[in-house]
């Protein structure tokens, strides 16, 4: 699979939010963010993320640039009961994993699989946002979305993964270059020229 892909804009130009409603959508991006820092509470953690990427169907409308509408969520790496990927996984299937089906699942299994997506929405200041707040199966017979471009896994420990992450959006680019396993590979030079990039 060719990681090359065309970015998207990641800043500067202003998107109008997705409707807030349930859309068919497909996951097109599995990405390793590694260690981020976050704050709770006062209380800083440093928890192993991963980014989910989905193109939603027609029935969103189109970007102002005619691509289709992408959202995307931000999961801590857990499968843990509790987790919240665990529980938006468990929703997606239809059922829970038996203690087999953890063992052998990582995250790249979803690339290119259909659902639907509860889209709801959010304010910060004076802005709005559409936020996936649920991650639903398809219905019965309904046709899953096919992509509009290429799909991509991006995983640090994969020997490529330099390269691959070229390929990325630069504001995912922007958060992994935070993590600590990016700084590592090659040597932090890719992980130090992202950092210094302003976007």
């Amino acid at each position: 699979m060719s990681l090359k892909m065309k970015a998207p804009s990641g800043s500067g130009e202003a998107y109008e939010p997705v409707a807030a409603g349930t859309y068919p959508a497909v996951c097109t991006m599995v990405v390793d963010l590694g260690t981020q820092e976050s704050s709770y509470q006062g209380e800083i953690k440093h928890q192993q993320k991963v980014l989910l990427m989905f193109e939603l169907s027609e029935d969103a409308g189109k970007r102002n640039d005619g691509t289709p509408q992408t959202l995307s969520r931000r999961y801590t790496a857990s499968l843990h009961e509790k987790s919240t990927l665990r529980k938006d996984l468990k929703s997606w299937r239809g059922k829970d994993f038996t203690d087999a089906e953890l063992a052998e699942f990582t995250p790249a299994k979803l690339l290119g699989k259909g659902c639907m997506l509860s889209v709801t929405h959010g304010t910060v200041g004076d802005k709005t946002y559409a936020n996936i707040s649920g991650v639903m199966a398809l219905p019965k017979g309904m046709p899953a979305v096919t992509p509009a471009g290429e799909v991509i896994v991006f995983d640090m420990d994969d020997k490529n993964a330099p390269m691959a992450y070229e390929g990325l959006p630069g504001w995912i680019q922007n958060i992994i270059a935070k993590s600590p396993e990016f700084k590592a590979l090659d040597g932090g030079k890719a992980g130090a020229a992202a950092a210094d990039e302003e976007f």
